[in-house]
């Protein structure tokens, strides 16, 4: 987000309600410093009978944008078609994107040069490589200093190693999922076992560890560790997609849910 002006549509944003109409609210989108609108029939997928029973001024929120029109700064936004799931990833990712922000910040007033240009030199680079400002300041935290090389000029980074080293911790994050996988065919036990086993080896290297349970037939968890949400949420959802599919492809069937 660092030199992004304006969102697309279909992202998700972090947002601040501004003020709150019976017709909709106004919101500022944090990431890009911009206002938004929610209209009253994106609040909630049920009937709001009182606006304010679901948004109020001050609060944070994960809004959907449906619609950018930069000729005339209007952005349209959703609240009800966030879902739990993508609300609780999306506070997740803002909260490490503030993190990282914050020691870039920290490392251009130690060396007394302009944010923008920090931005510009550092921050863009790292963020094209990793996606993520704070994972490419974890991975210098994990891997060494190295890492950074080639990506900003060489004149910046050993002060910026000294602040990583000193601010950045490397915990790793665990997330579970949900199968039901059922197999009428002869042979069913020995189809989804496979199933489970070749999905899980297939993507176990990416993660630091995959642990798959019995759960009580036909009920399955899935639990990943791994170094950053993205990786982790990537690899739970390829394992579970890779096992119904075998499943279904054997007379059986299977669905997916995320804790």
């Amino acid at each position: 987000m660092l030199e992004k002006e304006y969102p697309e549509e279909g992202d998700l944003v972090m947002c601040s309600v501004k003020e709150v109409f019976p017709y909709g609210a106004f919101v500022i989108l944090d990431e890009y410093d911009k206002e938004g609108m929610i209209h009253i029939k994106e609040i909630s997928s049920s009937w709001v009978k009182n606006i304010r029973n679901h948004v109020r001024e001050g609060q944070k929120i994960v809004c959907k944008v449906l619609k950018v029109d930069a000729s005339k700064n209007h952005i349209d936004l959703s609240l009800r078609r966030v879902t739990s799931q993508q609300k609780k990833t999306k506070v997740q990712e803002f909260k490490r994107e503030k993190k990282g922000e914050k020691l870039l910040e920290l490392y251009a007033t130690n060396i007394g040069e302009d944010y923008k240009s920090i931005i510009h030199n550092i921050g863009v680079p790292l963020v094209n490589k990793y996606g993520d400002l704070y994972a490419a300041f974890e991975d210098a935290s994990t891997k060494g200093k190295g890492v950074l090389k080639g990506l900003i000029d060489e004149k910046y980074i050993d002060g910026l190693f000294d602040i990583i080293v000193t601010n950045v911790e490397n915990p790793l994050i665990s997330i579970t999922g949900h199968l039901t996988l059922e197999s009428y065919s002869g042979n069913g036990v020995n189809v989804i076992k496979e199933a489970l086993v070749t999905a899980r080896d297939k993507f176990k290297d990416k993660v630091e560890d995959v642990e798959i349970k019995n759960e009580g037939s036909p009920k399955y968890s899935i639990h990943i560790v791994a170094e950053d949400y993205k990786t982790a949420e990537s690899v739970l959802r390829d394992i579970a997609e890779m096992a119904i599919a075998h499943v279904q492809n054997n007379e059986g069937k299977g669905s997916f849910k995320r804790s």
